[in-house]
């Protein structure tokens, strides 16, 4: 099965270009290897408005908020704050 691809929301897009160039990097590595894995477990659950479930990782410094759209094949990334 290909990996899905992945798409950062607004939201998330404005935090990560903040960002110096080594952690964009970083963070574009970690969203290959979830897009790679797509039913990457978070360390807890946060549900949206409508009850969707997102996975938050910690990674490095960085809050991850991510969940799975498997009928777009894509991952959704929601938010990037730092820890």
């Amino acid at each position: 099965m290909a990996p899905f691809d992945y798409a950062l929301s607004a939201e998330a897009h404005r935090a990560v270009v903040q960002l110096r160039f080594r952690q964009r990097e970083k963070l574009a590595d970690y969203f290959d290897q979830i897009a790679a894995r797509p039913a990457t477990k978070g360390d807890f659950v946060e549900y949206d408005s409508v009850g969707r479930p997102h996975e938050v990782k910690l990674v490095d410094d960085f809050l991850i908020t991510f969940r799975a759209d498997h009928a777009a094949r894509e991952i959704r990334i929601v938010r990037v704050e730092k820890a």
